[in-house]
């Protein structure tokens, strides 16, 4: 069995990494800034622990989705 491109190639799994990493910070930010508009304590750390989270949980989903997929093939 073969593995799939993003586990076989580091810079594809540097990037990929990079690219989770920045949009946990961005989408965890922004709600951050959302909750803290509408005056919610501790709005900012609440946000980006959710943001983060959520992010991750997708990535996660959709990877593993990939991975079963590439391995079908």
């Amino acid at each position: 069995m073969e593995q799939n491109i993003i586990e076989r190639n580091f810079v594809v799994r540097f990037f990929v990494g990079l690219g989770v990493i920045l949009m946990m910070a961005y989408v965890g930010e922004q709600l951050g800034l959302l909750l803290l508009g509408y005056g919610f304590p501790y709005g900012g750390w609440v946000g980006v622990a959710i943001g983060m989270i959520v992010v991750f949980i997708a990535f996660a989903a959709v990877y593993t989705l990939y991975c079963s997929i590439a391995e079908s093939e």
